[in-house]
């Protein structure tokens, strides 16, 4: 005995359509499909009109979310929906070269504000704010490759700026006779130091002298 692929109702008297589906399943079905075929129609002359990328992204979002839905009913069997699948699939190929794309410019733009800033807790605040942004786009991307490149890179450079500023900090509390906050600040020079993503060969090296060195200003007779 046949049942309804939805509500999964059945009986000797119970008719299905040639989707599947119950009269009110069948019903509810056609209008939410009509409803979501208009909602993509309208995002797509949105995402046509505009030349912001951030706008641009927010239709191509509202296009994702609808397609999707509307995939799970084809999955279902609902010939109805049938090629949204392959349009879903279309339609995240289109983000997800638009967002790398969006990206690798706010990257660039970011890269030049780094070089113009006049110390180092401005760079670490363009970085965050473009790390927050990636983050955001990693979590939408079908393919994250493109974007898990970029936010290596970027977490790479702000642990460069923490470790050169925990450096200079432990430098200076050591000219200043304050050997326990010196060695405070070159142990945690080196734990920055292991979290650097680099194959350099020096790099097991100066972990050691900064943590020798941290030593050595917390041993006996250090005391400030």
């Amino acid at each position: 005995m046949a049942s309804c692929k939805l509500c999964g109702n059945m009986g000797w008297l119970f008719s299905l359509t040639p989707n599947g589906l119950c009269d009110e399943c069948e019903r509810l079905v056609s209008m939410q499909l009509e409803q979501r075929e208009r909602i993509i129609e309208e995002e797509a002359r949105g995402a046509e009109s505009t030349v912001n990328p951030q706008s641009k992204l927010a239709h191509l979002d509202v296009q994702v979310e609808n397609l999707a839905a509307m995939a799970h009913l084809e999955e279902q069997g609902i010939r109805k929906a049938e090629g949204a699948s392959s349009r879903l699939r279309k339609s995240l190929a289109e983000r997800d070269e638009l967002i790398a794309k969006t990206a690798r410019a706010e990257l660039n733009e970011v890269l030049h504000s780094v070089r113009a800033a006049a110390d180092a807790e401005a760079k670490l605040r363009f970085y965050s704010r473009l790390l927050l942004r990636l983050q955001d786009y990693e979590e939408r991307l079908a393919d994250k490759k493109p974007i898990t490149a970029v936010v290596s890179r970027v977490r790479s450079a702000m642990a460069r700026i923490r470790l050169n500023i925990l450096l200079d900090d432990a430098a200076r509390a050591e000219r200043q006779g304050k050997p326990q906050e010196a060695a405070r600040l070159y142990r945690d020079a080196a734990t920055e130091f292991k979290a650097l993503e680099t194959d350099s060969p020096e790099r097991a090296g100066r972990i050691a002298k900064l943590e020798e060195k941290a030593e050595k200003l917390s041993g006996p007779g250090s005391a400030e």
